[in-house]
């Protein structure tokens, strides 16, 4: 610039614009928009650069007054309207950033994002919906990221990263790890492949047998598929599989409805044949639900009900039928008469979750018999089981357990001298006795166990680190229905007592919680042991307990057992989480199936004791000496019994 011609007011206003554009520079030379990500972080530097434009801005103004006319105004403009082109274009690209990371946050829908437990299976779903809405999210902090993910880690995937703390710095090593893990193509493939060949065989066909049949192929399919596996020409391989494992009828009728039986057996078409059966076996059902629901808001219906299959019993329905008998529910097999699922009325949990009066009410409500829980009209049961209790014809889960009579405060020679004969009085006398005692609380769990037609029962049970075996009650093995092999062993206890076994099962469980399965082999014993625990008692809330995944919920109910784990089990689920309360709460335990509990409580107990003094007599009676008769001559013997 030339100084001769400028005045001392021009000079000051020249140098303060060449200060307040080596400001601006400097605020932009800051700006790196890979690295910000933050909301506050783009509030902040526009904030900074409005400032600084500002000022520029008004002595812009001032400066261009002042050199009007002047042969300074040429560069002057040039080097104002550079930097005011460079000023919008940053303050462009920070607002767009920020206003999309903002609308990505705000506008994006919430999506629950699913448990991942170390299932090959389920990582690739488990990768794909994490990284498109946690890892790739530009308005998450990495700390935000790895909160997410451990929150979303359970079973073996937890543990392996259970080192790494909750920090923004560990979250690319966390993610590092388990994709090295999870991102096992060969294992994916395998478990893949023996989820399709773990298909269980198909003994009695029925609309959920055929949908998981089909659901299953075509996931693994589509799975195979997204993992690049070349499977257009499986399908013949395929239909071969799985069709060995359709009863005989169903692959009879297969055979028949295929279009070329000399070309090799398509998928698609298997996979037509399945979604057909499945939507013809819903339907029916359908129709056979509305049909009962009408017979039983029928009250004038006598007759036999057209559920009821008359090959069981031939040359006698016109006999049935003349006897006009009222609604009977037909309970065949994998058909419940009480809520309609598929499964018998012993296996359904609305009939066991009742108490055994209501069970017995539904029974004869049901018209279903006492004794196998089946329907047969007016034929003789010819189930040769009886009660496990007290060996009666009648179903354990009917069995009413005897009152206990208390006789103590009776002195029978007092009585007989008041009352030569046995008192007939029904009066009932009560006792009532409330005592506030312990009880040693030992660790009960519920697991899923697979039965034969592939559906899981959940059943309770003990474990017992104690044992060197796994033991499984009769009553579970018949729910289960799992085909049993023969084994010959004598199981040894305390006092070295010892009971033979009825036969090994081989078991698949899983957790009632997560996705952890697990296989035993468990010997089958007429029954375990008593209920556990020795009585019902109201759980007080204990503050380390709550929140907590319990193994058993209702470990505070006292329940049948219906299986026992020994230590080959109890050391293979153990965790290191232990959680302690006072001194009359239980200990917690963390294992793989959940929090288990044991240890001495303090609990209210309540008894009531019942004295009939007409039930008394029969006692009295029994044990009354009978004056021996007279000695009679034996000719007068024959002739008074002649």
């Amino acid at each position: 610039m030339d100084d001769d011609a400028m005045d001392d007011g021009k000079q000051k206003l020249i140098i303060q614009q060449e200060r307040n554009f080596k400001a601006l520079y400097r605020a932009m030379s800051k700006i790196d928009l890979d690295c910000i990500t933050e909301k506050w972080e783009f509030e902040e530097h526009i904030t900074i650069l409005k400032s600084k434009w500002e000022l520029i801005d008004k002595t812009h103004w001032e400066l261009e007054d002042e050199l009007k006319g002047s042969n300074l105004i040429m560069d002057y403009s040039q080097k104002y309207e550079a930097l005011e082109q460079k000023y919008d274009n940053i303050k462009r690209a920070l607002n767009s950033k920020m206003w999309s990371s903002v609308h990505y946050q705000r506008s994006a829908p919430k999506i629950d994002i699913p448990e991942f437990s170390g299932n090959y299976v389920h990582w690739i779903t488990f990768k794909d919906i994490f990284m498109e809405t946690i890892h790739n999210n530009p308005s998450i902090s990495k700390a935000q990221k790895m909160q997410y993910l451990k929150t979303k880690l359970k079973g073996e995937a937890e543990r392996l990263v259970q080192h790494l703390s909750i920090s923004g710095d560990n979250y690319d090593s966390c993610w590092e790890i388990l994709s090295h893990r999870y991102d096992n193509r060969r294992l994916q493939f395998t478990s893949f492949m023996s989820t399709m060949q773990n298909i269980p065989a198909i003994q009695h066909p029925n609309a959920n047998n055929m949908k998981r049949m089909h659901d299953v192929i075509t996931e693994c399919m589509n799975g195979l598929g997204n993992m690049g596996v070349e499977v257009s020409n499986w399908g013949p391989m395929i239909v071969y599989n799985m069709s060995q494992k359709l009863d005989s009828i169903t692959l009879n009728e297969y055979t028949k409805e295929t279009q070329n039986n000399r070309e090799l057996p398509n998928l698609e078409e298997f996979l037509g044949f399945l979604e057909l059966k499945f939507l013809a076996y819903e339907t029916a059902k359908g129709c056979s639900k509305e049909t009962i629901e009408n017979k039983i808001h029928r009250p004038n219906n006598r007759g036999w009900n057209n559920n009821y299959k008359p090959n069981n019993f031939p040359n006698k329905q016109q006999d049935m039928k003349k006897l006009g008998y009222s609604k009977i529910f037909h309970a065949s097999y994998g058909q419940c008469p009480l809520c309609y699922k598929d499964h018998v009325l012993m296996q359904c949990d609305k009939f066991i979750d009742m108490d055994i009066a209501q069970r017995n009410k539904t029974v004869a409500k049901l018209k279903v018999c006492k004794n196998c829980l089946y329907s047969h009209g007016n034929v003789a049961c010819s189930s040769k089981k009886t009660c496990r209790e007290c060996n009666l014809k009648h179903h354990t889960l009917l069995h009413f357990n005897k009152p206990v009579y208390n006789d103590s405060n009776v002195r029978r020679d007092q009585d007989r001298n008041s009352n030569p004969g046995p008192s007939t009085s029904t009066t009932p006398g009560a006792h009532h006795l409330a005592t506030d005692g312990t009880e040693v609380l030992l660790t009960t769990i519920q697991i899923k166990v697979q039965s034969a037609d592939g559906n899981y029962v959940t059943l309770r049970g003990l474990l017992d680190q104690g044992s060197q075996t796994n033991l499984i009650s009769e009553n579970a093995a018949q729910l289960l229905r799992l085909p049993r092999s023969k084994f010959d062993a004598a199981i040894t206890g305390i006092g070295s007592t010892s009971r033979n076994c009825k036969g090994l099962l081989q078991l698949h469980c899983k957790s009632i919680h997560s996705d952890f399965t697990f296989n035993v082999q468990a010997l089958i014993l007429t029954n375990l042991t008593n209920k556990l625990p020795g009585s019902t008692f109201q759980s007080t809330g204990w503050t380390h307990l709550q929140n907590l995944k319990l193994a058993d919920p209702n470990y505070n109910v006292s329940g049948s057992i219906d299986f026992l784990l020994g230590a080959d089990v109890y050391a293979d689920i153990i965790l290191d989480g232990v959680l302690k309360g006072d001194q009359h709460s239980p200990i917690a335990q963390q294992t793989r199936l959940g929090w288990i509990l044991c240890g001495k409580l303090r609990i209210f107990n309540c008894h009531l004791t019942l004295a009939i003094t007409s039930d008394l007599s029969k006692y009295w009676e029994i044990e009354d000496i009978i004056p021996s008769s007279q000695d009679i001559h034996r000719d007068d013997q024959c002739e008074t019994y002649y």
